[in-house]
């Protein structure tokens, strides 16, 4: 288990109590995605599909590297990773 942070991006921290950094306790990137959810449950639709996947739309980085570069969810965490959820913007 590594203590890391999670970025939640402006747009979704309506569904965050407004809150835009959470730190919390995961192995990977599935576990921690998970944790955030079971902690802030109306962003849950948000995060995931209805498959439980990974909205399309959004990007999931660790320290600015796209997970979709590693293992996805089960990318592995290190301690003191920043976890970032990115909307990316509309032209």
């Amino acid at each position: 288990m590594k203590n890391i942070t999670i970025e939640i991006p402006l747009p979704l921290q309506q569904y965050t109590e407004q809150i835009a950094h959470v730190e919390l306790v995961a192995v990977n990137v599935g576990e921690a995605l998970l944790a955030l959810c079971q902690h802030f449950p109306l962003l849950t639709s948000h995060l995931v599909d209805e498959r439980g996947e990974i909205d399309k739309t959004l990007s999931i980085c660790i320290d600015r590297v796209n997970i979709e570069r590693g293992e996805g969810l089960n990318t592995l965490l290190k301690e003191d990773n920043l976890l970032r959820i990115e909307i990316p913007t509309k032209s």
